[in-house]
């Protein structure tokens, strides 16, 4: 399994955010209180994140993201907020964006939105 490349930099604060998906499904019934049931059998966090990078460093995400975990391919990482390694894998469409920064040491701010089991 990839690992995420240790030589880019922690993700940023601003612009984090964690959110679990429900993971049960309601079904409509002839009579009475909707049915539900668990839809997975294990929960997952949607975590939409910023890294501030190096033009090498994107050089580095942007090869790793090709050759090493391409959309749906999972990879391993430390937890932004806990720290503990987990597996997710890079979501959403586009899967990440590139912007300029405004900082003359790391010029470049790369969002991306990755999925993880809980």
């Amino acid at each position: 399994m990839a690992q995420w490349p240790e030589s880019l930099p922690n993700f940023l604060r601003e612009g984090y955010s964690e959110a679990p998906v429900t993971q049960t499904i309601e079904s409509s019934v002839d009579g009475g209180e909707p049915k539900s049931r668990r839809r997975f059998t294990r929960g997952y966090r949607n975590i939409a994140c910023r890294v501030v990078v190096t033009a090498d460093q994107l050089a580095t995400f942007e090869g790793f993201f090709a050759d090493e975990s391409p959309d749906a391919v999972p990879f391993s990482i430390p937890h932004p907020r806990t720290g503990q390694v987990v597996q997710c894998r890079i979501t959403g469409d586009p899967p990440y964006t590139i912007e300029p920064s405004g900082s003359v040491a790391r010029p470049w701010r790369v969002s991306l939105t990755i999925r993880t089991t809980v």
